[in-house]
């Protein structure tokens, strides 16, 4: 048996979920209490004016019940957690969700949890080369993913001479690292670099303006797809991985390395002399982040394989080094 309040709270609950209105019957069944239990909790509720009686009918909720309230003191801590972390996220994009920040924080008032003294307790901390991305982007394709909706837009793709315009079909959106991305389905991309080629294009937010809805039938892009295609390689580069690279560690690299996830299908092996060989899958075409990560750990990474991989990164080693060289010291 929970306490007084945890009742009120799941006859709330209820009450909410069923969406009309319930005998005394009813929610003793359905609830599996006692009539003095239903009716402790149901006292709670009527000095809240959080229920109604219709007589000869049974019981609903008032029109005017605040928002949250149908959550439990532990549920309302959770929340609150992952309320500070979406604004760690990116703060811009929690603003137009005051007015409901507001309420919330009332209702843990209210309810006697503590939220103040420890909310600023628990931090989610990202790296500090964040992508901004503006709240409107944000909150455009979100919505177009959520209603699915064909978007257009105009894309500042690195390396291009300006931005260009492209129509997709948004499927998913990616917080990874330092930023968002949208992965989406472009028609006009098709066959582009093969016959394989399905269209699936990953589009960083901040790369992204001008967003626009079109009027055009959306199209779905199953899920298992999704995952083959943007999630087979390494890191957040798109793509279905075609190779495995084997990197050696060494020293304190192999005792962060063996306690980290570098990708869901690696293999992590146990070598003499306190070694550990990683092997994992990447698209070799989009090396970039994943040689980033095998740079960071310096001498005490060593690349196995394959040679390209192997051949890419001394490349990167020796300009690196070229820029420490005393000839180009002034």
């Amino acid at each position: 048996m929970g306490s007084l309040y945890e009742n009120k709270e799941l006859l709330l609950r209820e009450l909410e979920n069923a969406r009309c209105i319930l005998t005394e019957r009813e929610l003793c069944k359905r609830l599996e209490w006692s009539r003095a239990t239903f009716y402790r909790a149901l006292d709670v509720l009527r000095e809240d004016n959080q229920i109604e009686l219709r007589r000869g009918e049974g019981y609903r909720l008032t029109a005017d019940v605040e928002p949250f309230h149908g959550f439990l003191p532990q549920e309302l801590e959770s929340l609150a957690v992952f309320w500070q972390m979406f604004e760690n996220v990116q703060k811009p994009l929690s603003e137009p969700y005051e007015a409901l920040k507001t309420a919330f924080l009332r209702h843990l008032r209210a309810r006697g949890v503590p939220f103040e003294t420890w909310q600023n307790r628990i931090h989610y901390l990202l790296p500090h080369q964040r992508k901004q991305v503006t709240p409107a982007t944000f909150r455009k394709i979100s919505e177009a993913i959520l209603h699915q909706k064909v978007i257009s837009f105009q894309f500042s793709k690195k390396g291009s001479a300006g931005p260009e315009k492209r129509e997709v079909h948004p499927q998913q959106l990616i917080f990874y690292r330092n930023g968002w991305s949208l992965d989406a389905l472009d028609e006009s991309r098709i066959g582009a670099s093969g016959p394989e080629d399905k269209g699936l294009r990953q589009f960083p937010l901040d790369l992204i303006s001008q967003v626009r809805t079109v009027r055009k039938a959306w199209q779905e892009v199953p899920t298992l797809e999704l995952q083959q295609f943007f999630a087979s390689g390494y890191g957040l580069y798109a793509g279905k991985a075609d190779a495995l690279a084997k990197i050696q560690f060494t020293g304190v690299a192999a005792s962060y390395v063996e306690r980290e996830q570098w990708h869901p299908h690696e293999i992590k092996e146990n070598l003499p002399g306190g070694t550990l060989r990683l092997t994992i899958p990447y698209v070799s075409k989009h090396p970039e982040e994943l040689i980033g990560d095998i740079l960071r750990w310096g001498e005490n990474a060593v690349v196995e394989g394959p040679p390209e991989l192997k051949k890419q990164v001394r490349e990167k080693i020796k300009a690196s080094a070229k820029n420490y060289n005393d000839n180009h010291e002034k």
